[in-house]
């Protein structure tokens, strides 16, 4: 949600003051999501997949730092970057709003 957020104050500012808290929003939500799926990943795999499935989340997680600018540069180049950022905000808005409505508690298989 923090995410979503920062990108919609960038969708719609352009102040280095809202711009910062955009960051700080930013940080905020990438810094937190980390240790949530590093978590996720060790109370859903059996004791003996751990080591692999915490490795293979880290690998996961740097394709997709790769794969980023390969997807939204030609969004960015097609909408714009202020554009670019509503409608990725708009995309992690929704995600997190199924996120809160389809919960499973930490540990559990949906």
């Amino acid at each position: 949600g923090t995410m979503a957020l920062s990108h919609v104050v960038v969708a719609l500012t352009s102040g280095v003051v809202m711009m910062a808290v955009a960051c700080g929003l930013s940080g905020l939500g990438g810094g937190s999501l980390v240790p949530y799926i590093a978590n996720l990943v060790l109370s859903q795999a059996p004791p003996d997949m751990r080591a692999r499935a915490v490795g293979f989340q880290y690998t996961v997680m740097y394709i997709g730092d790769f794969m980023n600018p390969l997807l939204v540069t030609p969004l960015r180049g097609l909408i714009g970057n202020h554009a670019a950022f509503g409608v990725i905000g708009a995309l992690l808005a929704a995600g997190a709003l199924a996120q809160a409505l389809i919960r499973h508690p930490l540990g559990t298989a949906p």
